[in-house]
């Protein structure tokens, strides 16, 4: 979502994900400009062509370092270093229930993986949970490699990601 500030914008790409035939998947875009350097993609799918038949299928964040440290859990978890600038930091990132393991994430993940690139990142790094299977399933999938460890609490693990972009 966009402020009321002059400098943001919104643009939209469009993405096909293997849904199904009667459905579609398009990425909405909001990108905050100028120094910042973020981005929030929300995914909504379309069913059988019909636009008021839209829902919101899922989202991810992309923010600075210096941007990313404030949702960071912790220090000791490996916050990034808010002065490097060649480091995305993923966030928010979400997928409604039914449309898990659907491609709708891993579109997602491609398009802000994309971004991160454009804004000049040589790497993206996230956090998750242990408990979080699917998310690690995922990422693994995707070629991100856990880098941090740490534990949270009731037997919950807060996992480290980083991915260097090519």
């Amino acid at each position: 979502s966009s402020s009321s500030s002059s400098s943001s914008s919104s643009s939209s790409s469009s993405s096909s994900s293997s849904l199904s035939a009667t459905t579609s998947t398009t990425l909405s875009k909001g990108t905050l400009t100028g120094p910042n350097r973020c981005a929030m993609f929300l995914a909504e799918v379309e069913k059988d062509g019909d636009p008021s038949r839209t829902k919101l299928a899922g989202m991810i964040g992309l923010l600075t370092a210096e941007w990313g440290q404030k949702f960071w859990f912790s220090e000791a978890s490996g916050a990034p270093d808010p002065a490097d600038s060649t480091t995305g930091v993923i966030v928010r990132v979400g997928t409604l229930a039914q449309f898990c393991r659907r491609g709708v994430a891993s579109t997602l993940l491609q398009e802000v993986e994309s971004t991160a690139r454009s804004f000049g990142f040589k790497r993206v790094t996230l956090l998750t949970s242990s408990v979080q299977d699917d998310a690690v399933r995922l990422y693994e999938r995707c070629g991100y490699r856990c880098v941090r460890t740490t534990p949270f609490g009731f037997g919950i693990n807060v996992l480290q990601y980083t991915k260097a972009l090519l």
